[in-house]
């Protein structure tokens, strides 16, 4: 397993993904690029192969790895009732007239468990009944009577409460729980689940896939969820009818109420925001959430509609959220025609592979057939680079990734050498120069530090960019390549900090490597240098890249640390 918590954060505060801490006014010649992210060729892992599964109806999974293997949970009809636009499910192997229907539409949410996350049972659980038999031989944790299929499961590893480790939210039959409509229940294993309370003061029509996350910044549980909106209840109609809304827990109980759900993320007339699973990692900086969000896309000649999985963040405690970039940039593609999610995509919140935390798992559910129609659900399984969801990529050599200031977890000081991470990829074509990046450091309240913070091809000890005869000041692309050859030595300097001049320097090559990481197509890179002079406060990071370069985040490392040593 690759560590990537064993370096304490001497330099800076965190770990800081690029795309949102990027400051474009001062960055030059990059673009945005999202991360690769590679579907597993083994999916479909999981399908409606039981006789309660009449119909997955998106099914909307949620993944968690606890006590050795992997759980996963996912929302199923297990009787069609009159229903008979989608159900029963394109891949349902009964009779739609198999003596288990009952005439009403009925659902649950259902249970599988797996060693590897691949390979996975259902196991005979004993816990709700089904059928004309009332059999309890399946693997159906929660019955929700006719209430939509749809509840999501959290795994709360914050929670000192053993009995209340895990965490549902969802719809409920009303019928069963004295007219709550929306609910939570609780449990130790995920299996057996207690304490149903109601939430219906969020005020959500919850529909769609909903989902708990903790928010330890606030000290507050965030549920999402959807509300349908009209003309007359939401106003601007032209944000589609779907839209996601927030709501945030009164008190740091998970049962101790909740305020009422503000809209907080929202799509368009005929491309509806139609469901997101939101999470986070402990290194963010607090108030950052990316979400894997379901866009629904209703537009000609696809009328009867696709449903694309899209990356989303959010810089303010999931308060409002905003596509990572252009709209339609799918994060888990669509399959060809003919693979089994050739049409729809809801995703798990994305979990870290408890083997190598340089992988992060996106279990998601794909459908064959179009959102308003008949069609089979199943699983799938994709991966990517932990943290290279989106970053800047080098479109000319000598390409800049500013900034915004960022605070320091302790002082940078001349005392001993400071060490920066970068997680980068290379994609630079044969024949091109080797491709390479350095970062340099500046005092964020440096008046010329911008300024000074330009690409140089300057050989240590040389004066900097600014200060040679106007006739050698080249643009860097028009630099013979010898010149652009990475320096692994620190660029001297005498000038004060204040003046502009970097505080720190470092330079990486990125040349082939075999570390497996790089087969995936982003790793960590190391750059150490002597900072030159003391800084206590804010500083703004320059990376200056190659052509093919491209970076996703930052963070700080301490010398003993590992990782990719490629001086």
């Amino acid at each position: 397993m690759h560590a990537l918590h064993l370096y304490a954060c001497s330099f800076i505060k965190h770990r800081q993904l690029i795309f949102d801490v990027v400051d474009d006014a001062t960055s030059k010649s990059t673009t945005l690029q999202l991360g690769p992210v590679h579907k597993d060729a083994r999916s479909p892992l999981l399908g409606e192969s039981q006789p309660w599964d009449v119909d997955w109806l998106n099914t909307y999974p949620s993944i968690a790895h606890h006590d050795g293997k992997y759980k996963l949970w996912y929302n199923v009809k297990v009787d069609c009732g009159q229903e008979k636009l989608y159900c029963p499910s394109t891949a349902y192997p009964w009779p739609a007239n198999q003596s288990h229907q009952v005439g009403t539409s009925l659902t649950a949410t259902a249970y599988a468990e797996s060693p590897d996350g691949i390979a996975w049972t259902t196991p005979a659980l004993g816990e709700v009944p089904w059928g004309v038999d009332n059999s309890t031989a399946n693997n159906l944790v929660v019955s929700s009577g006719t209430a939509d299929n749809n509840r999501g499961v959290y795994l709360d590893v914050l929670e000192a409460n053993a009995s209340r480790r895990f965490k549902m939210f969802g719809s409920f039959d009303d019928a069963l729980h004295n007219g709550s409509l929306i609910g939570t229940m609780m449990s130790a294993d995920g299996v057996r689940w207690h304490s149903y309370t109601p939430v219906d003061e969020m005020n959500v029509t919850g529909d769609t896939a909903n989902q708990i996350v903790f928010d330890e910044a606030l000290g507050r549980y965030l549920a999402l969820s959807r509300q349908w909106c009209t003309a007359s209840a939401c106003g601007n109609t032209t944000r589609g009818h779907r839209r996601e809304y927030r709501a945030v827990s009164r008190s740091a109980a998970f049962d101790g109420g909740w305020a009422r759900a503000t809209e907080c993320a929202n799509g368009s007339t005929h491309d509806e925001f139609y469901s997101m699973s939101p999470w986070r990692l402990p290194q963010w900086r607090p108030g950052l959430f990316l979400g894997v969000a379901s866009f629904y896309n209703d537009t000609a000649p696809n009328v009867t509609g696709e449903v694309r999985c899209e990356l989303m963040r959010s810089a303010d405690h999931g308060a409002s959220w905003a596509r990572v970039g252009a709209p339609h940039a799918e994060l888990i593609p669509l399959g060809e025609l003919g693979a089994f999610d050739d049409h729809t995509c809801y995703a798990a919140p994305p979990i870290v592979d408890p083997v190598d935390e340089d992988v992060t798992r996106l279990y998601y559910a794909g459908g064959n057939g179009p959102h308003s129609g008949a069609r089979a659900d199943a699983i799938g399984l994709a991966t990517a680079t932990t943290d290279a969801w989106a970053g800047r990529r080098a479109t000319a050599n000598g390409a800049i990734v500013a900034t915004q200031p960022l605070p320091l977890s302790a002082p940078l000081t001349t005392a001993r050498s400071a060490c920066l991470r970068v997680l980068a990829q290379s994609s630079a074509t044969a024949g091109a120069p080797a491709p390479h990046l350095r970062a340099s450091a500046f005092a964020a309240d440096a008046p010329s530090s911008r300024a000074a913070a330009r690409w140089t091809a300057e050989k240590p000890q040389s004066p900097p960019l600014d200060q040679l005869p106007p006739q050698q000041q080249l643009p860097p692309q028009q630099l013979p390549p010898q010149q652009l050859e990475p320096k692994l030595e620190p660029l001297a300097t005498t000038r004060h900090a204040r003046s502009g001049t970097p505080l720190w320097v470092a330079h990486a090559p990125m040349g082939a490597h075999s570390d497996h990481r790089a087969r995936r197509g982003a790793r960590w890179v190391e750059l150490r240098a002597e900072p030159t002079a003391h800084l206590s406060g804010p500083v703004q990071l320059y990376l200056e890249l190659s052509q093919g370069v491209a970076v996703y985040a930052i963070e700080a490392c301490e010398q003993h640390g590992g990782g990719d040593q490629l001086a």
